[in-house]
C-alpha cells in the first residue's frame, strides 16, 4: 500500500508542477531569439474557431514588461477568451532605449529585419511554431502604450499579414519618428502614404492584407505627453487605408459618439460587413494604460478609474475578426 500511495503522490506532484505552464503567467524567458517575454497560457478553452488567439502587448517608456503584466488585467481577459498573452521587454535599442522605450523613432526606416520590429515578429513566429499553444495565425493581435503603441502603428502596416487586429494607445501614426508628439503634425494623406510604403517594403508585398485588418485607438483627454488629437488622426488614417478596398463610414453617431463604461466616448467606422476601426477618447484620463475601474496596481502610467481597455479591445477583435472562418 505504501508503494502504491507513493506512486500516486509522486504522480500528483508531477501534475501540479506541470499545471502552471497551462494556467498562469510564466516567468521571463527569451522567445524568438531576443525579447525577454512573460507569457500567459490559459487553461480555459479557446473562444473562437477551436484555436487560441495571441495578444502581444507592448509596454510604454519607463515601464517594464513585469510592471505591465502585474498592473494590467490581461490574465482575466485571457482566461475568459482562452487567449495567449505575451508581454515582451523592449530591447533597449534606439535613441530612447535607455528609457525602456521601444525603438519606434526610426520612422520610415523601420524594417522587418532590424531592431524591435524584427524582434516582435520573431517572437510571434516562435509562438506560432509552438504546437502546444495551438495559436491560430488568423487570430494574432498587437497592442501597446506610448512608444509601444507607436511601434504597433508602424507594425500594423509593415506586417499586416501577421496582425489581424491592432490596438494603439496614446501614440503616433505609422512612420512617425517621434520628434513631435504633443501636437498633430502628420496629415491623413501622409499617414496613408507611409502605411502603403511600409506594407510594400522588402521582398514581400503585403498591402492587400490591410483589407482584412481591424484597428483600435484609445487616448486620454488629459494626456499632456502625447496629444489626444493623435487618436482621431491615427484612426482617420487607418479608416482611409481600409476605405480603399471597401466603403467606410462612421457608424457610431458621428458627432455624438457612443458612451461606454469608464468615461469613454467611442467612434466606430464600418464597412458593409461591420466595424473596422474604433476610436476611444477617455474623459479625464492622462497618459496611461486604462486598466479598468476597480483594478489596482502601481508603477508609471496606469489608470484604474476609467475604461477597461483589455476587455474592450479583446471583445472588439473577437467580434470583428475578418480572417477567421466563423460557423
Amino acid at each position: 500500500m505504501n508503494v502504491i500511495f507513493c506512486r500516486i503522490f509522486l504522480s500528483l506532484i508531477c501534475l501540479c508542477v506541470s499545471l502552471p505552464a497551462f494556467s498562469a503567467w510564466q516567468p521571463n524567458v527569451v522567445i524568438g531569439g531576443k525579447l525577454s517575454t512573460i507569457l500567459y497560457v490559459p487553461s480555459t478553452p479557446p473562444a473562437l474557431a477551436g484555436k487560441r488567439a495571441l495578444m502581444v502587448s507592448l509596454h510604454g517608456c519607463r515601464q517594464t514588461n513585469d510592471m505591465f503584466h502585474k498592473n494590467t488585467n490581461w490574465s482575466g481577459v485571457a482566461a475568459r477568451y482562452g487567449m495567449v498573452v505575451a508581454i515582451p521587454q523592449s530591447s533597449g535599442e534606439g535613441p530612447f532605449g535607455k528609457y525602456a522605450c521601444w525603438n519606434f523613432a526610426v520612422g520610415m526606416n523601420m524594417s522587418r529585419t532590424e531592431s524591435d520590429a524584427k524582434y516582435v515578429l520573431d517572437l510571434v513566429e516562435a509562438l506560432l511554431q509552438d504546437s502546444k499553444l495551438n495559436i491560430d495565425p488568423a487570430q494574432v493581435y498587437l497592442s501597446g502604450l506610448s512608444s509601444g503603441g507607436a511601434l504597433v502603428s508602424s507594425l500594423a502596416c509593415l506586417a499586416p499579414e501577421v496582425f489581424a487586429g491592432v490596438g494603439v494607445n496614446a501614440a503616433t501614426p505609422p512612420g512617425a519618428d517621434g520628434k513631435k508628439v504633443d501636437t498633430v503634425n502628420m496629415s491623413i494623406s501622409q499617414g496613408v502614404s507611409n502605411c502603403k510604403a511600409l506594407s510594400n517594403k522588402g521582398d514581400t508585398k503585403n498591402r492587400s492584407w490591410l483589407n482584412s485588418q481591424i484597428h483600435s485607438t484609445i487616448c486620454g483627454s488629459l494626456d499632456t505627453r502625447v496629444s489626444p488629437d493623435w487618436c482621431g488622426r491615427v484612426s482617420d488614417i487607418m479608416a482611409a487605408i481600409y476605405g480603399e478596398s471597401a466603403s467606410i463610414r462612421d457608424c457610431s453617431g458621428g458627432k455624438n459618439p457612443i458612451k461606454i463604461s469608464g468615461d469613454g466616448a467611442v467612434n466606430t467606422f464600418c464597412d458593409a460587413d461591420g466595424p473596422r476601426s474604433s476610436n476611444i477618447i477617455v474623459k479625464g484620463m492622462g497618459h496611461a494604460w486604462p486598466g479598468g475601474i476597480g483594478s489596482s496596481g502601481d508603477g508609471n502610467n496606469f489608470d484604474y478609474t476609467h475604461v477597461d481597455y483589455q476587455e474592450y479591445v479583446t471583445d472588439f477583435f473577437f467580434k470583428n475578426n475578418r480572417r477567421v472562418v466563423k460557423k
